[in-house]
């Protein structure tokens, strides 16, 4: 069953009381950054040196206190504008609402709604819009970063398994000399593993 319009307002007085609850117990951001200073932050390795907003105070800041320079990425900050309203049938009781909510069609990105209320059921769709940037993490960005450190992982393991081969080569190498020279030439082969 769909929500009400005492619910949605419910749940927007409970957010709004978290909200409020919430805010107090946030705490200062630690390091913040100008914007002009993002894409260096976001191109580790990044020296001790971070410019700060004190530096450029005409600039938006943006906090990186917990953003992994390798994984984030500047993103457009999308956010709800307003729902838009489409087929609005007025209904003229609850049984009615009911049964018009039934035959109410609504497009894929629209939502059924039924509105006691009101006594009207519609379509709901909600309607975004872009208010700046933020830092956010990077799929994209973070499977790179992910696939590298795999990679690395591999090439170590590989040049561990690699010198464990050649040590055991050069064992049995030595063991099978039967002249001085194999001897020599052998220990020359192995000597710099260890």
């Amino acid at each position: 069953m769909k929500t009400t319009s005492l619910d949605y307002l419910f749940a927007v007085a409970l957010a709004f009381f978290v909200f409020t609850i919430g805010i107090h117990n946030i705490k200062a951001c630690q390091l913040s950054i100008p914007e002009s200073y993002v894409q260096t932050f976001l191109t580790p390795p990044v020296s001790g040196h971070y410019m700060k907003c004190e530096e450029k105070p005409e600039e938006k800041c943006f906090c990186v206190d917990e953003v992994d320079p390798w994984t984030a990425d500047l993103a457009d900050n999308v956010v709800l504008d307003y729902i838009a309203k489409s087929n609005e049938i007025a209904c003229t009781d609850e049984l009615d609402c009911d049964a018009k909510f039934i035959e109410l069609s609504c497009s894929l990105d629209e939502e059924k709604i039924k509105n006691y209320d009101l006594l009207s059921v519609y379509c709901a769709k909600p309607i975004y819009k872009i208010e700046g940037k933020k830092l956010a993490e990077s799929a994209s960005k973070k499977a790179v970063y992910e696939a590298s450190l795999q990679a690395i992982k591999d090439a170590e393991e590989l040049a561990i398994s690699n010198k464990e081969a050649l040590k055991l080569s050069c064992k049995e190498a030595i063991k099978t000399a039967d002249t001085l020279e194999k001897l020599r030439s052998f220990y020359e082969k192995c000597f710099e593993v260890k």
